[in-house]
């Protein structure tokens, strides 16, 4: 388990809001446990997101000709 800083959800607008929100107790931030292996997710998460956004960017969808 690890120890993160979380914020409050905006709104209990949701069921999943409305058991989050009763976690806070009226804090805007708490210090929340979670799993290790979920922390490691988010933090690493954006890697795989760089490679599409390169692609995207650069247009590579057209063919290569190679000689005459």
């Amino acid at each position: 388990m690890v120890i993160v800083k979380r914020r409050r959800p905006t709104k209990a607008n949701t069921p999943f809001k409305r058991k989050i929100y009763k976690v806070f107790d009226g804090q805007y931030e708490k210090d929340l446990p979670i799993p290790a292996a979920i922390d490691a997710y988010n933090h690493n998460m954006n890697g795989v997101n760089i490679g599409d956004q390169l692609r995207a960017s650069h247009n590579w969808g057209h063919r290569w000709y190679t000689g005459a």
